[in-house]
């Protein structure tokens, strides 16, 4: 079972999935003021501990060291985007998830990834598991 963590996106999915994996996309803006329409990163929920920030650098989405249990002052988009301080420069982010969800069999599949916008996440209350399926339940 992953843990929450302010780089994983909360939810009841948390409690019936393992090897979560978490990415997000961003058009991310360079150290000259370009932008990068592709900036991306990826990491299991399990390195969330030893995530000190998601960074922008100079235009790419990195996963810096440090310990996620020291709250992150940057989280402009709540509990179901990953904190970090790329959020202040960068736009157009969209959140996915994919996991080894359970079923109510007790069996274990991969579930579809999830993806949503930072717009998305706002109207969100939960992420969770149905029947081995990753569902975004609004408010």
């Amino acid at each position: 079972m992953a843990e929450s963590n302010q780089y994983v996106p909360v939810g009841s999915y948390l409690l019936t999935s393992k090897d979560v994996e978490i990415s997000i996309n961003a058009i991310a803006t360079r150290v000259d003021g370009t932008h990068n329409p592709n900036a991306a990163v990826t990491y299991p929920a399990s390195e969330a501990p030893n995530i000190g920030d998601i960074i922008n650098e100079n235009g790419n989405l990195v996963v810096g060291g440090g310990d996620g249990n020291k709250a992150n002052p940057t989280n402009q988009f709540g509990e179901f985007v990953p904190a970090g301080s790329y959020q202040l420069t960068s736009t157009g982010l969209h959140v996915t998830i994919q996991a080894m969800c359970q079923k109510i069999d007790g069996s274990w599949v991969r579930s579809v990834p999830v993806r949503f916008t930072t717009e998305d996440a706002a109207q969100l209350a939960d992420i969770s598991n149905m029947d081995g399926q990753l569902t975004l339940a609004k408010k």
